[in-house]
C-alpha cells in the first residue's frame, strides 16, 4: 500500500513540475480578500496553491489519525474490560462445575454408605429373627452335657 502512495505522490509532483515549467515565463495577478498582488509568476502561484493543498490535507489527515487513535484506545479499554468479564464468567462456571462435581461425589459416597448400612441392617434383622425363632430341631444333649455342673460330674 505504501508503494501505491509514493507512486501517486511522484505522479502529482511530476504533473505540477510540468505545468510550472511550461508556464514559467507567464505572470498573473492574485487577489485574496483585500490583498492584491500583480505580476506574480505563474510557477510560484501554482507551487503555493499546491503547498497550501498539501498542508490542508496533512491537517485533515492528522485530525483523522488522532480521532482514530482515540477510538482505538477506547475500543482496547472496552475490549480489555470485556475480556476480564469473560474470564470472570469462565472462572465462575468452572467453580460451579467443581462444586457440582463435589456435590455429586458426596452424594455418591452417601448413597454407597446408605447401601452398605441397609445391607448391614438386613443382616442384623436376619440374625435377630434367628434369635427370636430358634430352629425347631431339638438336638440331643451331649453325653458331657447332662446339666450337672462340671465340678459335680466326677462325684456322680
Amino acid at each position: 500500500m505504501w508503494i501505491l502512495r509514493w507512486i501517486i505522490a511522484v505522479i502529482v509532483l511530476a504533473a505540477v513540475l510540468i505545468v510550472a515549467i511550461q508556464n514559467h515565463g507567464e505572470s498573473v495577478q492574485i487577489s485574496l480578500l483585500n490583498w492584491n498582488w500583480s505580476d506574480v509568476s505563474l510557477f510560484l502561484s501554482l507551487f503555493l496553491a499546491f503547498m497550501a493543498g498539501v498542508i490542508a490535507f496533512m491537517l485533515i489527515s492528522i485530525t483523522d489519525q488522532l480521532s482514530l487513535r482515540t477510538n482505538l484506545r477506547r475500543e482496547r479499554r472496552e475490549s480489555a474490560k470485556k475480556d476480564k468479564k469473560i474470564e470472570e464468567i469462565q472462572e465462575n462456571i468452572e467453580q460451579e462445575i467443581k462444586e457440582k462435581n463435589v456435590a455429586k461425589a458426596k452424594r455418591l459416597i452417601l448413597e454407597e454408605k446408605l447401601a452398605t448400612e441397609q445391607k448391614r441392617v438386613e443382616e442384623i434383622s436376619k440374625e435377630l429373627e434367628e434369635l427370636k425363632n430358634p430352629p425347631s430341631e431339638t438336638t440331643p444333649p451331649k453325653s458331657s452335657d447332662t446339666g450337672i455342673p462340671p465340678t459335680f460330674r466326677n462325684i456322680v
